[in-house]
Parts: C-alpha cells; structure tokens; sequence
C-alpha cells in the first residue's frame, strides 16, 4: 500500500516521501507484528491492515489509481474504424441531459422530448435519432435509430 515503518516503528510514512500518514485503518488493539515488518498490506477478508514482512507473499487488496473513463459504445453503424462508435459523458448539459461526446467529431444529446439525436457536428447534420417513450430515458441498451 505504500507505507512503511522502518524508519520509526508504529509511524507509517509514505514510502516515496517519507510523509506521516496520518490515518491508518488497524483494527483495534492491533499489536506491531514483529521486528523488521516494516509493509502494510489490506487483508483480503477482513479489509483491517495488517503489518507483515516486504517481501512476505500474500493474498491481498492493494489500492490502484487508473485514468480511464466510462465510456458508451453505439453498435451497428458500419464505421471506418472502432473507436468511431464509443463516445464518453461531456460534463455539460442539454435539455436537463448530459451529452455524449464521440471521439470523432459526432456527439448524442437530447431534445428534452425523449429523442435522441445523433449529430455529426463536422458537417451539421443529423445522423441518426432515437424516440423512447420517456423524457426520462437514456440511449442505453437495445434501441433501435432511425438513420437519415
């Protein structure tokens, strides 16, 4: 998890800054395992850390940062390639309803009726539209598109 003890015992430090991690989630009455276990790992049952030896091999949590984004994949339009179908939430808003930006250029909003409106917005024009039965809706799962 990227804290150790060696330097001080029982004082978890960030392992690459040396910084006092000010929260550590032990249970309570945890006893410091031994000398030179110096690691911290998240027990994969009981979710408390527990100190044990660097090297030592165990089953365990371990803690990640990824920098992906969720991401939308409109099928059975014939595109030149792939990455033309997938399309990921703009942070603003049209109509009360977020929009889905496209990687190429086309993006999906709604005109507040519950219609969808595929847009290529290189060559304003409409592409495609989806009419659900709610304004309350999303273009999510199996609809069918009216191509134009």
């Amino acid at each position: 998890m990227g804290a150790t003890d060696a330097a001080e015992e029982s004082v978890w430090r960030h392992q690459g800054t040396g910084q006092i991690l000010n929260r550590t989630y032990f249970p309570e009455g945890h006893k410091n395992g031994g000398i030179k276990q110096n690691c911290v790992y998240m027990h994969r049952e009981t979710g408390a850390w527990e100190d044990r030896a660097c090297l030592q091999l165990l089953e365990s949590f371990t803690v990640c940062q990824t920098n992906h984004t969720s991401q939308l994949r409109l099928r059975g339009l014939c595109s030149e390639t792939m990455e033309m179908n997938y399309y990921s939430f703009r942070p603003d808003y049209t109509n009360g309803k977020p929009i889905f930006q496209g990687h190429f250029g086309n993006i999906i909003y709604s005109d507040g009726n519950g219609t969808w409106i595929l847009f290529d917005a290189h060559r304003s024009i409409t592409l495609a539209d989806l009419s659900l039965t709610s304004s309350d809706q999303y273009p999510i799962g199996w609809h069918t598109w009216i191509l134009r």
